[in-house]
């Protein structure tokens, strides 16, 4: 994360290649931190996509969802809402902004 987070999405790229969940045995984590690489990206619909992964599979990361800072690009998204609504956020509230 620390790549596109420098302005070095070429070595973030390549870190998702290496992160594919398809890649390695099933551990639904990777999909949530390709997630994050897609939403630090700018890719919403790709970072989603990887979300939906993560939850079918029941990945512990989630449980960060509503605080990680690398989502701050979906919050405004009603998909993220409803994601964490599905993942049993209570009430999924507007106040999911981080102050740091």
């Amino acid at each position: 994360m620390v790549s596109v987070l420098t302005g070095r999405p070429v070595e973030a790229r390549e870190i998702l290649g290496e992160l594919r969940p398809e890649s390695g045995p099933p551990n639904f984590s990777f999909a949530y931190y390709c997630a994050a690489l897609h939403a630090l990206l700018g890719e919403k619909d790709e970072a989603f996509a990887y979300l939906e992964k993560a939850r079918q599979g029941r990945a512990l990361a989630l449980a960060y969802l509503a605080i990680a800072p690398e989502f701050e690009s979906l919050r405004d998204d009603p998909r993220f809402r409803e994601l964490l609504l599905r993942i049993g956020f209570p009430s999924a509230t507007s106040s999911l902004r981080v102050h740091l």
